[in-house]
Parts: C-alpha cells; sequence; structure tokens
C-alpha cells in the first residue's frame, strides 16, 4: 500500500485486496470489507490526524513508513560535519565562472550553509546544474568527495556529464554502498564527509 505512495484510503485496501486474489476467486463484498476493516484496525496501520483526500476519507499510512520519515526529518535537521567555506574564498572560485549573480548566491549557499541535508529547486533553465557544478568542483578541490545519483541510469549519466560527478543510478549507489569491503568486512559506505547530490529528489521515494 505504500510502495509508490505515502498514505492510504480504504478504497485502496480494497483495491489492493482483490488484487492479490487469484483469477475466479470466489469472494464476497462482505468478506473483502471486513478483511479491510481487520487490516486497518492493525496495529502497523496508522490512521492519520484528519481526512486528507478529496473526498474527505480518512487515510491511513504505516508504522514503519511513518518512522522513515521522521528519521529523514531528524537527519535533515542536523549540522554538516563538511568544513563550511569562508564566502570571500567562494567568491573568489566562482569569479571566472559564467554565473549569473543567482547562481553565485546558490554557489555561496551551498558551500557555506550549515545544514546536513540542503534543497536546491528551480525550473529548467535555471542554471542548477551550473551552479551545482561550481560547488562541486569547490568541494573537491578542498579535499571533499563528491558523488551523485538520481532515479534512473540514462539521468543520471545526464547529470554526470553536466557536473564532471560520478554518478549512477539510486538503485547502483545503494548496492555499492551496501558491498563488503574486504578490507573491514563491513558494507563500503560513503567516504567520510561526502557530498551526495541526489538529482530530481521530490520523485524518489522516502525509503531510498
Amino acid at each position: 500500500l505504500t510502495k509508490h505512495a505515502t498514505s492510504f484510503d480504504r478504497r485502496d485496501v480494497i483495491q489492493a485486496l482483490t488484487e492479490t486474489l487469484p483469477a475466479g476467486a470466489q469472494v464476497t463484498s462482505q468478506q473483502l470489507e471486513a478483511t479491510a476493516t481487520q487490516l486497518l484496525s492493525h496495529d502497523d496501520a496508522i490512521p492519520l490526524l484528519a481526512p486528507t483526500s478529496a473526498s474527505g476519507e480518512r487515510r491511513w499510512s504505516t508504522r514503519e513508513l511513518l518512522a522513515a520519515e521522521r528519521l529523514a526529518l531528524a537527519i535533515s535537521a542536523e549540522r554538516t560535519a563538511i568544513p563550511s567555506m569562508a564566502p570571500a574564498t567562494v567568491a573568489a572560485g566562482t569569479e571566472s565562472r559564467d554565473l549569473s549573480a543567482e547562481q553565485c548566491a546558490t554557489v555561496t549557499w551551498r558551500l557555506t550553509a550549515p545544514a546536513r541535508v540542503d534543497v536546491v529547486t528551480g525550473p529548467a533553465g535555471s542554471g542548477k546544474t551550473a551552479s551545482l557544478r561550481a560547488a562541486a568542483d569547490a568541494w573537491r578541490d578542498n579535499g571533499v568527495p563528491v558523488i551523485g545519483c538520481s532515479l534512473a541510469a540514462i539521468t543520471a549519466r545526464r547529470l554526470e556529464a553536466a557536473t564532471g560527478v560520478p554518478c549512477a543510478s539510486i538503485t547502483r549507489t545503494l548496492a555499492d554502498l551496501d558491498r563488503t569491503d574486504p578490507a573491514t568486512d563491513r558494507p563500503s559506505g560513503l567516504a567520510p564527509h561526502s557530498v551526495v547530490l541526489v538529482d530530481e529528489a521530490a520523485m524518489v521515494g522516502t525509503r531510498h
């Protein structure tokens, strides 16, 4: 129910139940309704505080997904461990680039912001990628490892071509980070104080 959505209503539950049934199964609507009621009363089904759908019906989420959201919010509130660069140093590094004043301000914020998670938003063609490339170059010049990822492999390749940062799909990136390091017999993980660029992050599921 939460594979592609963050919440669901009773109709979603009934639809999901019918999709699990084998063809020709003899099931009545009363049985489906009773099973839906049983599922929605389970400890792992968490009712949301107020109806959020256009129909006004109550929606639910799951204990596991809400825990993942709380963890993501807690991480985003933490301070980064990457040393902040002086604004004057950043400005000097962007002087030779063909960047607008807004792009320069974006680069400066990226390199001096204290947040562990930061978001860059803007319409297509607004110069997000150019400012990311400038920021990535500055990070790497200061010894900070930078990698990138995107939901699709083809988008990751475009991000790599545009920023010069090694990129892969999110699935491939997570698999690489989980691969056992023979030297430590532990998952490889990220290098200390790494920066990870996530392209089109709004399309990425909470768990990823």
